[in-house]
């Protein structure tokens, strides 16, 4: 009988050891993210550097999407890649209002998600 608690808590110490580890991964990724797109949408009147800053936005962003994809749904991190390439074309086309629209929603989403994948009471329920 106690070998069973014993593995059962253990068991459950790994779970949410790696869920924390998992979060902290998650919320690292998204405050990178969201920063470099504040940065972008303070540059958003130079065309050339917001172009720049934005691939460096998407090659962050393709290298942790492979990790994201393990443990967060598709569909949430596919907005966050759709709105990345919808910002791209507005600063491409200097409409720089609607970039600005469009990384604010970018921001939204990435906060949305860090905010739904924490372990809260409320997220539990």
């Amino acid at each position: 009988m106690k070998k069973e608690i014993v593995i059962s808590i253990v068991i459950i110490i790994f779970i949410v050891i790696g869920d924390i580890l998992l979060e902290k991964y998650t919320e690292k990724s998204f405050d990178l993210i969201g920063n470099k797109l504040s940065t972008i949408k303070d540059n958003l009147e130079d065309k050339e550097k917001s172009l720049l800053q934005i691939d460096e936005v998407n090659e962050e962003w393709n290298k942790r999407f492979n990790i994201l994809t393990c443990f967060l749904e598709h569909d949430e991190l596919e907005k966050i890649k759709t709105q990345l390439v919808v910002i791209k074309s507005g600063v491409q086309v200097n409409d720089t209002e609607y970039a600005y629209e469009e990384i604010d929603k970018a921001i939204y989403i990435l906060d949305h998600l860090k905010d739904k994948q924490s372990l809260k009471w409320d997220n539990l329920f």
